[in-house]
């Protein structure tokens, strides 16, 4: 999911790779990283589903879902990160420094 602004930092165009046929679309209104986007709402959706199930269900096994419910919402914090990582942008100037520039 990482991209190459291409133009100026506030182009809206992007790349992805040298071969990607979507390489100059517009970026979508969620980010450039939608697959890792869905995952995190639905580990978050589900989470939340299974903690309030567990609290509000009368069932025996109630702490299953109690505790697998949070853990959900914590596993897609995983995924969170990659979406935000997947929507960083580089520049084309920032990636033509050399070591010397740098220091």
């Amino acid at each position: 999911c990482l991209r190459l602004t291409v133009g100026s930092p506030s182009s809206r165009y992007t790349a992805r790779c040298a071969g990607d046929v979507r390489a100059m679309l517009p970026v979508t209104r969620f980010g450039g990283c939608l697959p890792a986007l869905l995952a995190a709402a639905l580990f978050d959706v589900l989470g939340v589903v299974l903690l309030f199930v567990g609290i509000f269900a009368p069932l025996s096994f109630w702490d299953f879902f109690v505790l697998s419910g949070p853990l959900l919402i914590f596993l897609s914090l995983v995924f969170w990160i990659f979406w935000y990582m997947g929507n960083l942008t580089v520049t084309e100037e920032e990636l033509n420094l050399t070591k010397s520039d740098i220091l």
